[in-house]
């Protein structure tokens, strides 16, 4: 905790075990984070040019993107990597387990495993053969909102999906301009 905080008279060797356990778990989480954002901080320039070295060197036949310099960070965080909520990382996991994940949907895969949580939410998704809502919320004002994955077939649809614990919605899908979306937090309308 010393440091974490140095020159904090609360955690003095005196005062330290008067301290509320909460309070102690919560500085040391915030300690713990602010410790992570500065070795990321401090890695960037190391890590920009192990992409350019990478870059320089790779197969332009092969491998067709570029590697970028967060795919060479160690300590980034999740709102660095812009990886999607945990919830949604663990609702796909769960499904995957019950063998209910669409092959074409794996386009998506590494980013939701990525950012992955160790809880799975209640209802984990709302599945059609050409869109899933992933990990649902019930505003209650007859909007869902989870993260929608569509194929270009569900486009402006209105489809009945299922969730694998047997409750069923009709969703209005919005316009899906491309061949796959997928798209955290979307607001979407349940049809009665």
């Amino acid at each position: 905790m010393k440091r974490f905080y140095p020159g904090d008279l609360e955690f003095t060797l005196d005062r330290f075990g008067s301290l509320p356990m909460e309070y102690v778990i919560q500085a040391v989480i915030k300690g713990r984070k602010v410790q992570m954002e500065e070795l990321h901080y401090q890695e960037r320039p190391i890590a920009a040019l192990h992409a350019t070295l990478y870059n320089v060197n790779r197969d332009s036949k092969k491998q067709k993107q570029p590697a970028k310099t967060e795919e060479f960070c160690m300590y980034a965080s999740k709102e660095d990597l812009k990886l999607p909520s945990e919830r949604y990382g663990a609702a796909m996991n769960a499904l995957i387990q019950q063998k209910l994940w669409p092959s074409w949907a794996l386009f998506c895969y590494k980013d939701l495993a990525a950012g992955a949580g160790p809880v799975a939410p209640s209802v984990l998704a709302f599945m059609h053969e050409d869109a899933i809502v992933l990990a649902p919320s019930d505003t209650g004002s007859g909007v869902m909102v989870g993260l929608l994955i569509a194929r270009e077939a569900a486009s402006g649809k209105k489809l009945l999906m299922q969730s694998p614990c047997g409750k069923q919605a009709t969703v209005a899908i919005p316009l899906v301009d491309t061949k796959f979306i997928a798209q955290e937090d979307v607001e979407l309308i349940v049809v009665r």
